[in-house]
């Protein structure tokens, strides 16, 4: 199992709606509000299976184009998560 955290900044009044939207995708494992930067931070978990859910250097395209896909949404950094095992 690999995991990415999404920084997201959204329009001022979808804070909610993002949030909400982001509840129903499943492989968005946590989404959370926050305060400062960003609006929300969500927990992406996915398996990579021969690397088609995830590039060496980010997520794959069908991911990002889902959440990408959320009206509301302004702003998003992806940050993948690493295992040391």
């Amino acid at each position: 199992m690999m995991y990415a955290y999404c920084l997201i900044s959204t329009k001022p009044t979808q804070i909610e709606n993002v949030f909400n939207e982001l509840s129903k995708i499943a492989f968005v494992s946590e989404a959370h509000p926050i305060f400062g930067e960003w609006d929300i931070i969500a927990k992406v978990e996915f398996n990579q299976r021969n690397g088609s859910m995830a590039w060496r250097n980010g997520l794959n395209p069908e991911i990002m184009d889902r959440l990408r896909a959320i009206p509301g949404i302004l702003h998003m950094k992806t940050l993948l998560g690493v295992s040391y095992c």
